[in-house]
């Protein structure tokens, strides 16, 4: 079995750092392709949920230090607004 993570198409070490600036809008996607639950947490942060498997959610809660568990098959976009700590 395999445990891999990838992000923006690349995988492991060739990963590199994405930089956000205080302020910026971001938008991630979390697709789990494998055979395990994930636990996705920003500590601190501000998220929304804004498509669950594709589809939209209207006017989603701003959830805060809540994991976000995602099984295998699904799929999960989320945005934020990125705090001041650089979080």
């Amino acid at each position: 079995m395999y445990i891999l993570f990838t992000v923006n198409g690349r995988a492991e070490e060739s990963i590199e750092p994405i930089q956000i600036k205080p302020g910026e809008r971001v938008k991630l996607r979390f697709i789990i392709a494998g055979f395990q639950t994930h636990r996705i947490h920003l500590q601190g942060q501000s998220f929304r949920i804004t498509h669950s498997d594709g589809q939209v959610i209207k006017d989603g809660t701003t959830l805060t230090d809540l994991l976000l568990n995602i099984a295998p098959g699904e799929l999960y976009d989320i945005e934020f607004t990125a705090d001041a700590q650089g979080n």
